[in-house]
């Protein structure tokens, strides 16, 4: 793993649980959580990672260090959910009653991968849109891989 991806995952991280919160909270206020709501927090912070590699490195990211940076997205999105299901756990055991470990670990493996198709996406997204914003600073990178 190369060092530039490391202030990248930072940055998502903080990303990540402040729209956490805010989602959270503006669902809770309004009683219109649904599936598609939880995944907003990961599509905006993976956008902006997509953005902030382009700033960094002054070019579009590959179509490896896409993948890099959504497998990555994607484990410390599942890394942040797993201290949340135990707590869960914890303070609800009725939830979990008759669920099988090996059910839940595929649930988790399950949800990792769909995160980083979902955050491979939109890394691209992100990219292609810093590389319009920033123009010619960048030179004719390519991004649609």
């Amino acid at each position: 793993m190369q060092a530039h991806y490391f202030p990248l995952l930072g940055r998502f991280l903080w990303v990540y649980i402040a729209l956490i919160v805010v989602v959270g909270g503006i669902t809770g206020a309004l009683g219109i959580a649904n599936a598609g709501t939880s995944l907003v927090p990961i599509m905006v912070a993976a956008m902006d990672g997509g953005g902030r590699f382009v700033k960094r490195a002054k070019r579009a990211p590959t179509s490896g260090e896409k993948w890099v940076l959504a497998a990555m997205h994607s484990l410390v999105s599942v890394l942040v959910a797993i201290p949340i299901l135990v707590l869960m756990a914890a303070l609800a055991p009725e939830l979990l009653s008759g669920v099988g470990a090996l059910i839940i670990l595929a649930i988790v493996v399950g949800a990792f991968l769909f995160n980083v198709l979902v955050c491979r996406v939109f890394v691209w997204l992100g990219a292609r849109n810093m590389v319009k914003k920033m123009g010619p600073q960048i030179g004719d990178a390519e991004v649609f891989q």
